[in-house]
């Protein structure tokens, strides 16, 4: 418990100064010391009013662990993080202190989840947490509703107002992934349109007309001038050469002579 307790002081101090590196080499240890240290006690052997120690700190462990891999970008880690401090939130919730960090975590886990395009875990995620009106989670709430409701403006505004810092990439691939919905309304509801129309309708601003072109470049619309073709265009339709027309015509006689 004690080297634990050591290892998780140093782990924080590298933490604010942003040495991942370092960070990544003790947030191993640690977790290695509660996989293999701290002894499991089932909930229904605690006490309200009586904090165990290893719980607390192992969800401490497990909290820091969860923003580690949000610095690292490293999404699958982030994953079986949550799943792992799930637990104390519910099944040990009522017996630790109130988490400053368990809305926040919860909040941006809801914003992975629109961004992927989950519906679904989204749903059943939500429904599980009680305090719908934390800022955190309202923040995430409201977003989905933008997106269900195609109120798209709203999503980009939303930028403004975002909780806490490690939610940017989150709203950004959010973005992009309501982008892509915008371009496939656009796909089925026009054959063309111009460049600043398309622009404008994508949100993208004056000063991001480079990212735009990238965009359209990516879904394969193309490029009249100053407009832009959503309709594909015509492949010309493959003719037979007369060797190949010969040999399939001899082979439909062939197959003919056998039925009749």
């Amino acid at each position: 418990m004690e080297e634990a307790k050591r290892l998780f002081t140093e782990f924080k101090s590298h933490y604010d100064r942003n040495d991942l590196d370092r960070c990544l080499h003790l947030m191993n240890e640690l977790k290695m010391i509660m996989l293999t240290k701290f002894g499991f006690i089932p909930p229904a052997q605690l006490q309200k009013g009586q904090v165990n120690r290893e719980i607390f700190l192992s969800r401490q462990i497990l909290e820091y662990g969860t923003l580690l891999s949000l610095k690292l970008g490293d999404v699958t880690t982030f994953e079986r993080s949550i799943t792992q401090l799930k637990s104390y939130y519910s099944d040990y919730g009522p017996y630790l202190p109130e988490s400053p960090e368990r809305y926040p975590i919860l909040g941006v886990y809801l914003l992975h989840l629109l961004a992927e395009n989950r519906i679904g875990e989204f749903h059943t995620e939500l429904e599980l947490i009680q305090d719908h009106n934390n800022r955190y989670i309202k923040f995430s709430i409201h977003l989905e509703q933008y997106k269900m409701e195609g109120r798209y403006n709203k999503m980009w505004s939303a930028g403004d107002n975002i909780p806490v810092h490690y939610y940017e990439p989150f709203l950004a691939k959010l973005i992009e992934t309501a982008r892509h919905d915008i371009g496939n309304s656009l796909e089925t509801g026009y054959q063309q349109l111009t460049m600043d129309e398309a622009r404008k309708l994508l949100m993208f601003g004056e000063n991001k007309k480079d990212v735009f072109q990238k965009f359209v470049k990516e879904r394969g619309w193309r490029v009249n001038g100053d407009n832009i073709n959503f309709t594909p265009e015509e492949q010309p339709k493959p003719s037979l050469g007369a060797l190949q027309l010969i040999t399939q015509c001899l082979k439909y006689a062939h197959e003919l002579e056998r039925i009749i």
